[in-house]
């Protein structure tokens, strides 16, 4: 159980990470690239 919380956790902060990363980057793009990062996130398990 706490294993599986702070991976999700990590996870979870990783994406933001790169979400951001992206966003100071290529503004332009951010909105597709988050909306193809959800999409990977709920396809994949």
């Amino acid at each position: 159980m706490l294993c599986a919380s702070s991976e999700a956790y990590l996870k979870k902060s990783e994406k933001q990470a790169i979400e951001w990363i992206l966003e100071q980057t290529n503004p332009d793009h951010s909105a597709l690239t988050l909306v193809r990062m959800n999409y990977y996130t709920f396809i994949r398990p």
